[in-house]
């Protein structure tokens, strides 16, 4: 565009409405919606007694993760991913000690569905981290 005497058109465009964009509807729905996870470790079998919800990763540098370094017996699992547990701080690929997996199409990956499960009597004392 060419300027005008004093930059007269530029500043008129400046000041432009851009046109209205029209409203089609949310963008995410149960079938498209990103899945999520969180879990809730226990120190006793069958996710009995009290325990800690988590919503991300932890590893002993976690303040609520410390009563689980090496003694983590359960984890009730909710939604839909992969729960891994290792046997160092960092995560190493090489210290996974196991895994918890809810997928597949009949899994939802709605917070509301949860799956309790014991870990392994021989990983129970060794687990320094997790990942969700």
């Amino acid at each position: 565009l060419r300027q005008g005497r004093r930059g007269h058109t530029r500043r008129h465009l400046r000041h432009q409405e851009p046109p209205p964009v029209p409203i089609l509807g949310p963008p995410v729905n149960d079938t498209n919606m990103l899945a999520v996870q969180k879990a809730e470790l226990f120190n006793m079998v069958d996710c009995q007694g009290s325990g800690a919800e988590f919503t991300s990763s932890a590893n002993a540098f976690l303040t609520p993760f410390a009563p689980y370094v090496g003694n983590l017996w359960s984890v009730k699992f909710c939604g839909k991913g992969t729960f891994f547990f290792y046997a160092t701080p960092d995560m190493q690929t090489l210290s996974v000690l196991g895994h918890v997996t809810r997928c597949g199409e009949e899994v939802t990956k709605h917070l509301g569905s949860c799956q309790c499960v014991n870990l392994p009597p021989e990983t129970r004392a060794l687990v320094q981290s997790f990942t969700l």
